[in-house]
């Protein structure tokens, strides 16, 4: 299916539409996820969200998929008719809005933040490469040098950094242009066989190749510099938890403060007695309905956490720091505890309140250990038939072949690069192995696709004919079979 673009005043419509039919559903009587904005659904997880799709960020890396082109596909007749219009002496993210830009352009022109962010470049003769202004340092969060040009040196290009072969860097002319940490970083770029020609690749992916996907996550780094923050919390542990999925959906909610407590409905509008279901004494917030209510605070005595409650209360700003500073202070075992105990509570209210059946401490906590153990039995049955089902081991290659296992990693910040392999025949039995290691930046695709390189001239040098080659990196074996090849460093390992 062909993907197509949204007007961004659709995708208002569109987050407009979602939020009143929300509170039409909520108006009628079913509560729904949560009272939040959409906006604030949008974001990760780790942030407090829960990842659904932002329009304004998907509309803005789909246009991005089509400005990707204008900067490096220079002969396609879009280019050539925009270029010749808008930027005909510029590059495009130099270019500028112009007097009564068409609707094509306007929307591609306002993708040139989210390009100049995702791309950098990778390095051929270098002479298109301004050293200042340009990204081009890889190991860098910038991609950029901080060392402040000296005079006469802001045209520097990086052909000027490097020998007369193209191959390796000027380190007498680089340590004495750059600062230390600049030096260093320039120095441990590796150089591989290349082709001797800049070009611009998209950073956040691996292969070099502009990604709708990888784009989402530039865009919505983007958006997230407009939102005012909501608190520094440990979002990641709390999807981490081993608990059922519905109390970690429940857990999200009340930690949000979402739940549709007496208080809620009341300060939203919605007609209701604002007294505590269980207790019928003071307000039903969520402060008071799961830690200062009667029968929850006897709920945390009878499980030993009743003067941890009390010593927060004390020092409580609001109900979502509280419950943080809560899990903070418990084991991993007392955190699946306390969430099972929230949810019984949150249950034993709602039963109350719609069954009439008022339940006791012990059996709200009997029913959240309940929950809890049958639930983790069941995980711990499905984690052994999985083991079992997934059981792999190293096989022997056919007779007259040797089979190679290689592999590689990273050290000190990616500066180090160790490899190692072993050749075995095909009785299983170890006769050739061999490690080594590289001072250069690298990722740890390239790492793999070096030692693999390696193991290959070892086995040419030691007169193997046949040899299976095993890695563990899927990455490099789609690589290597796949009919595209990468356009990024990664590409001249793997020609």
């Amino acid at each position: 299916m062909g993907a197509f673009l949204i007007p961004t005043s659709l995708c208002e419509e569109l987050e407009r539409m979602m939020n009143s039919l929300y509170w039409g559903s909520l108006k009628n009587g079913r509560c729904g996820i949560n009272w939040m904005r959409w906006d604030k659904l949008t974001l990760h997880k780790s942030l407090g969200g829960l990842g659904f799709c932002n329009m304004e960020a998907f509309n803005l890396s789909m246009m991005g998929k089509q400005s990707w082109k204008l900067l490096t596909d220079s002969t396609s007749l879009l280019t050539r008719i925009l270029k010749a219009k808008y930027f005909p002496r510029r590059d495009f993210l130099d270019a500028s809005l112009g007097h009564n830009p068409s609707y094509t352009w306007r929307s591609l022109w306002s993708t040139q933040s989210l390009l100049t962010l995702g791309h950098r470049w990778k390095i051929g003769d270098g002479t298109k490469i301004n050293v200042w202004d340009m990204s081009w340092i890889r190991s860098l969060p910038s991609l950029k040098p901080s060392t402040i040009p000296p005079p006469h040196y802001k045209d520097l290009t990086v052909s000027h950094l490097l020998n007369s072969g193209m191959n390796s860097w000027n380190q007498m002319i680089v340590q004495s242009i750059f600062n230390h940490s600049d030096a260093s970083a320039i120095l441990a770029t590796p150089f591989y066989s290349r082709t001797m020609e800049d070009t611009r690749i998209w950073k956040a992916s691996v292969n070099g190749s502009y990604s709708v996907k990888t784009a989402y996550r530039i865009c919505m780094d983007l958006l997230l510099e407009a939102i005012p923050s909501h608190g520094n919390y440990n979002w990641t542990s709390h999807w981490n938890l081993k608990i059922p999925p519905r109390v970690l959906s429940f857990l999200w909610r009340l930690a949000h403060q979402c739940l549709p407590t007496r208080a809620n409905l009341t300060t939203r509008g919605i007609p209701c007695e604002d007294s505590c279901v269980s207790c019928e004494l003071l307000a039903e917030t969520h402060m008071h309905a799961f830690f200062v209510c009667s029968k929850a605070a006897n709920c945390w005595e009878k499980i030993g956490l009743g003067n941890l409650i009390c010593n927060l209360l004390l020092t409580a700003d609001n109900f979502t720091a509280t419950l943080f500073n809560l899990f903070d202070k418990l084991s991993l075992h007392h955190q699946h505890l306390a969430v099972m105990l929230l949810w019984s509570l949150w249950k034993s209210r709602n039963a109350k309140l719609w069954e009439a059946t008022d339940t006791s401490p012990n059996f709200i906590i009997s029913h959240a250990k309940g929950t809890l153990q049958k639930w983790s039995c069941m995980q711990r049955t499905k984690h052994q038939e999985q083991n079992l089902t997934h059981t792999s081991s190293w096989v022997k290659p056919p007779t007259g072949t040797t089979k190679c296992n290689v592999d590689a990693a990273m050290f000190d910040n990616n500066t180090i690069m160790r490899y190692g392999m072993y050749f075995r025949n095909s009785l299983g039995q170890l006769f050739l192995g061999k490690s080594g290691f590289l001072l250069s930046f690298a990722t740890v695709l390239e790492a793999g696709s070096i030692a693999l390189l390696e193991s290959i001239k070892t086995a040419i040098s030691n007169g193997m004919h046949t040899v299976l080659f095993e890695t563990d990196c899927k990455s490099l074996v789609d690589a290597l079979t796949s009919p595209t090849i990468p356009i990024s460093e990664f590409d001249n390992l793997v020609s």
